[in-house]
């Protein structure tokens, strides 16, 4: 299979599967990784992902797009994982980040600096929400546009 078949089924895909179908099979991590697969130079690592992207099709096509949260987990040990590494560090993708994780640790940050006493130092402003928020809206506005973010289930 070569990239422009793996682009042709991930279009199919999108189109036919759910939303649900898609999330347990990390589609759109999938998608954006064969979206920038052509700046991958040519040698093993561009073969060894072309082989992934190939087993990762027919692994999901031959169980009918049947996952749930532990499959989907497993499928993304064995292809997603593999590849996130490389894509990180010479893509310059970032992991995904659900804004309600930017919410829940920011107070918990927040709240450990205003125990520790180091927050008056702040005038109690809520310095980890704020920085978490400001790296959730990089991600978003500038990363998933240009379809350079990852994650697991995403």
């Amino acid at each position: 299979m070569n990239i422009q078949e793996i682009n042709e089924t991930f279009e199919k895909w999108d189109k036919t599967l759910s939303e649900q179908q898609k999330k347990y099979i990390s589609y759109k991590t999938m998608r954006n990784f064969a979206f920038h697969f052509d700046k991958i130079p040519i040698g093993n690592t561009y073969d060894k992902f072309l082989l992934l992207f190939s087993e990762y099709i027919d692994q999901v096509s031959n169980k009918d797009f049947e996952f749930d949260a532990d499959s989907g987990n497993d499928i993304a040990s064995m292809y997603l994982y593999k590849m996130a590494d490389y894509y990180k560090d010479f893509l310059a993708f970032k992991p995904i980040i659900m804004f309600s994780n930017v919410i829940i640790w920011g107070i918990m940050g927040d709240f450990l600096l205003y125990l520790s006493n180091l927050a008056r130092h702040l005038y109690h402003i809520p310095i980890v929400t704020l920085s978490l928020f400001l790296y959730y809206m990089y991600i978003m506005v500038f990363k998933k546009k240009s379809k350079k973010v990852y994650g697991l289930f995403y």
